[in-house]
C-alpha cells in the first residue's frame, strides 16, 4: 500500500485547528474558574452567617444586613479562607493571583515549598487589618480553619499544599506533621468499615448503597498515608445531635462528597446534589446544614436529617449569582462541544485520507519518475526514543505499585515536567543522532540512467540487514506496554483500593500511542540494501527498486534508491562503514531539508493524527 501524501498547507491548517480547540478548552476553563461563585461560609460571634463570593462577604440572617468588600483590606484577589475569631476579628487569607506555571508545583508529603499567601486579621467596621503571623510563608491553595474545642488552637488545613498548621492566639504558626487533630479527626477506610481514631468508633460501609447502586466511598477520591490506611482528607465537620457532617477533599483537592453519619454509626448517607455540583464549605446555621456550592453557585440548605430545603435567599447575593452561574453554563456549553471539534478534525482527515487512498493511485501510476523521497527511518527514531520514555515510566508506575509505602505521587506535575525534559533530551539525542557522517563535498551531477532489478537471490549481491537490536527493543516496549494497560488497573485497585483516575487513562493512552506509532509507519526491520558491483538495491519486501551509485540521493542519514528511500541509521552501522559509506562518494548530495520535505508529505497523514491524539490525550492528563 503506497503511502498517503500530505500537502504541507493541510497539516499546518489541521495542526493550527489543534491548536485552536486547545486554546480554547484552556481559556474556557480559565473563564469558567474566574467567574465570580461561593467559596467559603461562616457563622460570625454575633450568629449572623457570612457568604464569601469572590472578595466580597455577604452578611446577613433572614435579610442580608451588610456587604463588605475586602478589596481595601488586601484581598485583591479571591480570599483563599475566612475564620471569625471570637472577639469578632475576621481572620482573613490574603494571596496574590499566582502564575500558572506554580500549579505545576505539588509539593509530595508534609514539605511545602514557601507560597505567597499571608494572614491578616481584619476589623470590618473599620475596615483596617494588620497582619497575623507575619514572618510565615503559607501557601497560596486554599485553606480551611477549624477550632480545637480542648485548647482554643485555630489549625489550618490546604489539601492542595499538602499541608496543615496549628496557630495559637500570638500569631505562631507550627507546621504540623500526621499525628494533627485534622488527620485525628479523619475517617479511614479498613476492611470495609470507617474508622474514626477521634471518637474511637467504626463505621460499617451500608451495603445498600453499593447494592443500589448509588455513589459509595469507591467514588471518593483518596490519599494513601505511610501507615497503609486509605485517607479521607477532611475539609470540614459538623456535629449535631443526631449525625456528623462531613465534607470531604474530591478531585482536583476541592470540595467533594458530603457524608452524613448517625452518632451510632448504623447508617451513612451522602446528600444528593445536581450534576456539577462542587460543595466547596459548610457550616451548622439555625438548626440547618447551610453547603456553598461553587460549581452551581449558589448557596443550599439542608434540614437536620438531610432533606432538602430552599437555597438561601438574599436578593442581593442571588441577582450576583444568577449572572455568574448564566455566564457559567454558557461556558460549560461551549467546552462541551469543543471535543466535537477535534471529533470532526479527524474524521476530515480520514475522509481526506479515505479519498486520497482511492483516486490517488491512477495519477502516482502515470508518473514515470517520483521526486525523491526523504527518510522515514528518522522519525522511527524519534518514536523509539518516545516509546522508550514511555515504557521506561510505565515500568516505574509498575515498580511503585508494587511496594507498600504508595504515598509518592506517580502522576504528580512535577513527574510530567520531569518527564517532558527527558523527552526533549531523547528527541534531540535522536535528531543529533540522524545528523552523524554528513559529508562536506558538495554534489556530484549524474545523468539519469535506469538500471535493471537485479535477481534477489543473486549470491554475488553482499546485503546490508536492519539493526535487529533495534526491532528487539520495539518488540519488547510494545509487550511491555500492553501488560502494563493489562495489569495497571488491576494493581492500582489492589493496592490503592479506588478506580484508576480519568487522566491515568489518558497517560496510558499517550503512551501507548508512542508506543504503536512506529508500527504503523511500516516493518523497516525487514528492509535490506543490496550492494552488486556499483548498482545500489533497497528491498522492502513487496517494494523493490536498483539505481546506479551516480544516481542514488544522499543527504548524509539516508538515501533514495530510484523511488524509494530509507535511513542508515536502522541498518548494521559497521556493514554499512565498510560496503556503502565508501562507495557514497559518487552519490548525489542533496541538502537535508529537501528529502525532509519529502518524507513530511509520506508521513504527513500518520504524524498529524498521532499528534492530535496525543494532544487530547494531553489535555486529559492536565
Amino acid at each position: 500500500m503506497e503511502r498517503l501524501r500530505v500537502p504541507a498547507a493541510l497539516a499546518v491548517v489541521a495542526i493550527a485547528l489543534c491548536g485552536l480547540l486547545v486554546a480554547a478548552s484552556l481559556w474556557t476553563a480559565h473563564e469558567i474558574a474566574a467567574t465570580p461563585a461561593p467559596t467559603h461560609v461562616a457563622v460570625t460571634p454575633e450568629g449572623e452567617l457570612a457568604i464569601l463570593v469572590g472578595n466580597r462577604l455577604f452578611i446577613g440572617r433572614e435579610q442580608l444586613r451588610a456587604i463588605v468588600d475586602l478589596a481595601p483590606m488586601g484581598a485583591d484577589t479571591d480570599p483563599g479562607g475566612i475564620h471569625f475569631l471570637p472577639s469578632g476579628e475576621l481572620l482573613l487569607h490574603q494571596r496574590q493571583a499566582t502564575p500558572w506555571w506554580h500549579r505545576w508545583r505539588l509539593p509530595s508529603g508534609n514539605n511545602v515549598a514557601p507560597g505567597n499567601g499571608s494572614l491578616a486579621r481584619c476589623d470590618l467596621p473599620v475596615h483596617t487589618c494588620r497582619a497575623f503571623a507575619p514572618n510565615v510563608a503559607l501557601p497560596d491553595a486554599p485553606l480551611w480553619f477549624e477550632n480545637d474545642p480542648h485548647d482554643e488552637i485555630l489549625y489550618l488545613s490546604s489539601p492542595e499544599a499538602w499541608y496543615i498548621a496549628a496557630i495559637d492566639g500570638t500569631g505562631h504558626v507550627t507546621p504540623l506533621q500526621d499525628q494533627t487533630p485534622f488527620v485525628e479527626a479523619t475517617l479511614h477506610r479498613q476492611g470495609g468499615m470507617l474508622l474514626d481514631p477521634h471518637l474511637d468508633t467504626r463505621f460499617p460501609l451500608p451495603l445498600t448503597i453499593a447494592e443500589e447502586g448509588d455513589p459509595s466511598l469507591e467514588t471518593i477520591h483518596t490519599r494513601h498515608h505511610r501507615e497503609g490506611s486509605n485517607v479521607i482528607w477532611i475539609l470540614r465537620a459538623v456535629q449535631t445531635d443526631a449525625a456528623r457532617w462531613v465534607l470531604t477533599k474530591g478531585e482536583g483537592m476541592r470540595g467533594g462528597p458530603v457524608l452524613r453519619l448517625e452518632r451510632n454509626g448504623n447508617r451513612l448517607s451522602m446528600l444528593e446534589l445536581p450534576q456539577r455540583s462542587d460543595p466547596v464549605d459548610l457550616t451548622l446555621y439555625d438548626d440547618q446544614i447551610v453547603v456553598v456550592d461553587a460549581g452551581l453557585r449558589r448557596v443550599a440548605r439542608f434540614d437536620l436529617d438531610g432533606h432538602r430545603l430552599p437555597d438561601l435567599n438574599w436578593p442581593e447575593l442571588d441577582a450576583r449569582l444568577s449572572q455568574a452561574r448564566e455566564r457559567a453554563e454558557t461556558l460549560n456549553e461551549r467546552a462541551e462541544k469543543i471535543p466535537l471539534g477535534f471529533v470532526v478534525l479527524m474524521l476530515g482527515l480520514m475522509v481526506w485520507g479515505a479519498r486520497q487512498a482511492t483516486h490517488g493511485r491512477g495519477n502516482e501510476a502515470s508518473t514515470s519518475n517520483r521526486e525523491g523521497a526523504p527518510a522515514p527511518g528518522r522519525n522511527r527514531v524519534l518514536w523509539v526514543a518516545v516509546a522508550t520514555l514511555a515504557g521506561l515510566v510505565v515500568v516505574a508506575g509498575l515498580l511503585l505499585l508494587a511496594v507498600q509505602d504508595l504515598h509518592i505521587e506517580i502522576m504528580s506535575p512535577l513527574g510530567v515536567a520531569m518527564g517532558l525534559v527527558l523527552l526533549l533530551g531523547l528527541l534531540l539525542f535522536a535528531w543529533m543522532t540522524t545528523l552523524q557522517g554528513t559529508p562536506s563535498r558538495p554534489p556530484t551531477p549524474a545523468p539519469q540512467q535506469p538500471a535493471p532489478l537485479p535477481d534477489l537471490d543473486d549470491p554475488n549481491i553482499a546485503w546490508i540487514q536492519t539493526n535487529p537490536t533495534v526491532q528487539r527493543l520495539r518488540e519488547t516496549l510494545l509487550v511491555t506496554l500492553l501488560l502494563a494497560a493489562a495489569g495497571l488497573p488491576w494493581l492500582w485497585r489492589h493496592f490503592i483500593g479506588d478506580p484508576m483516575p480519568d487522566e491515568t487513562n489518558a497517560f496510558l493512552m499517550l503512551s501507548l500511542t508512542g508506543a504503536l506509532m512506529p508500527f504503523f509507519l511500516g516493518n523497516r526491520h525487514r528492509h535490506r540494501i543490496g550492494i552488486k558491483g556499483n548498482t545500489i538495491l533497497l528491498d522492502q519486501g513487496k517494494k523493490n527498486a536498483a539505481s546506479p551509485l551516480r544516481q542514488i540521493r544522499f543527504n548524509g542519514s539516508s538515501i533514495q534508491v530510484d523511488n524509494l528511500h530509507t535511513q542508515l541509521g536502522q541498518y548494521n552501522a559497521h556493514d554499512i562503514d565498510r560496503h556503502l559509506r565508501p562507495k557514497l562518494s559518487l552519490a548525489i548530495w542533496v541538502p537535508y531539508w529537501e528529502l525532509q520535505k519529502l518524507w513530511w508529505r509520506d508521513e504527513g497523514l500518520w504524524l498529524t493524527v498521532g499528534l492530535i491524539v496525543v494532544v487530547i490525550a494531553g489535555i486529559k492528563l492536565i
